[in-house]
């Protein structure tokens, strides 16, 4: 029986490592990661107000559909930019802020 539990998980520790290796857990990105911009125009933001429990990375997923095309910083960035350096750990529910719209 030992040897038997023994060989179903080493099968599966080499099922685990296989497809890590092949497929992998983690997204990437096709695209070369892209610098700060210094200046956005209106269309790269869009305004929203917060709602409780969002944040600024929540905000900026849902605006893209899913997985954001640049660094997390680089989202950081845009918005203080945006607006007028608030912090983005410090946004305020029901409020309005400007938030970056990335290009694919």
């Amino acid at each position: 029986m030992k040897k038997m539990l023994l060989f179903l998980l080493f099968v599966l520790v080499c099922t685990s490592i296989y497809y890590d290796i092949t497929e992998g857990t983690l997204t990437t990105s096709s695209s070369p990661p892209s610098q700060p911009s210094d200046t956005l125009d209106d269309q790269t933001m869009t305004k929203v107000t917060v709602e409780s429990g969002q944040t600024v990375l929540s905000i900026v997923e849902r605006l893209h559909d899913g997985p954001i095309p640049v660094s997390i910083e680089q989202v950081s960035h845009d918005f203080k930019q945006l607006n007028d350096e608030i912090d983005p750990n410090n946004i305020k529910v029901d409020k309005s802020y400007h938030f970056p719209v990335y290009e694919p």
